[in-house]
């Protein structure tokens, strides 16, 4: 095994992460604004258009203060990290990726035995 420390994480990287997780909730509830606003305009209520319509365009603008505040954090971890060590991960190389499935007959092979009519050790 081996350990390595994360000492640097780019703005720009943070900014992506950042995006790649908040993307399906914000889509959410960019779909339940749309859905408020159809909802609104078909029955003709404007309370649930002023409900609907924040719900669209809200999530364009977190997605901008999300990315911009991950900007910051990693900026801000890059100096603590310079200052007092960053993050240590311990990893270990693996040769297969593969993950590794092993089979024994010896329980099919038990479990046949037993129930065998021919056996005569279990009656």
């Amino acid at each position: 095994m081996k350990k390595i420390e994360v000492t640097n994480v780019t703005p720009l990287s943070a900014f992506k992460v950042t995006i790649y997780y908040s993307i399906i909730p914000l889509a959410c509830m960019m779909l339940v604004g749309i859905l408020f606003t159809i909802i609104a305009s078909a029955i003709g209520q404007r309370g649930l258009l002023a409900v609907g319509i924040p719900y669209i365009i809200l999530p364009i603008i977190l997605i901008w203060v999300y990315g911009l505040f991950a900007m910051l954090i990693a900026l801000v971890y890059n100096g603590l990290a310079k200052k007092f060590g960053g993050l240590v991960l311990t990893v270990k190389d693996v040769e297969n990726t593969q993950p590794q499935m092993y089979y024994t007959n010896n329980y099919n092979n038990d479990y046949n035995n037993q129930n065998h009519p021919n056996n005569q050790d279990h009656q």
